[in-house]
């Protein structure tokens, strides 16, 4: 008896630590990057796992532009996120037309980082890598 007892405590611990892993991030929020010749923003809506949300990236004084702000149009970013603190997420360029891969990594309750894993084809306006702060 004393064995099932111990077996079902080992059990309990691994479900709860495994619970606790797979418990994802919200990554919803406005976040913002500010650089030199650049500007570069997010809006993020988490629904559980899933991602969506809009991006405007805004290069050298306006000269170039690379946004998807109308509300009527479908989200430019869209993924899923897996672990607790990065997604692998989707973005399309309204410049080229042409989707890309990127990952956004919480590295604070303020910041995220943004990486392109694979470019769209064709032009772009987006930053390859930036840190973005939540407003």
């Amino acid at each position: 008896m004393k064995k099932v007892g111990i077996i079902l405590l080992c059990v309990f611990i691994v479900a709860t630590f495994s619970y606790y892993k797979y418990d994802t991030t919200d990554f919803s929020g406005e976040w913002d990057f500010e650089g030199t010749d650049t500007d570069f923003s997010l809006t993020i809506i988490q629904n559980g796992t899933a991602i969506s949300g809009t991006h405007c990236s805004v290069l050298y004084g306006g000269k170039k532009i690379d946004c998807s702000i109308d509300e009527s149009d479908p989200p430019s970013v869209t993924g899923t996120a897996s672990d607790d603190d990065s997604v692998i997420v989707i973005f399309k360029s309204t410049v080229a037309d042409k989707v890309g891969q990127a990952t956004i990594k919480r590295i604070s309750a303020t910041q995220i980082t943004w990486n392109i894993t694979q470019e769209p084809e064709g032009e772009y306006f987006i930053p390859k890598s930036a840190t973005l702060t939540k407003q």
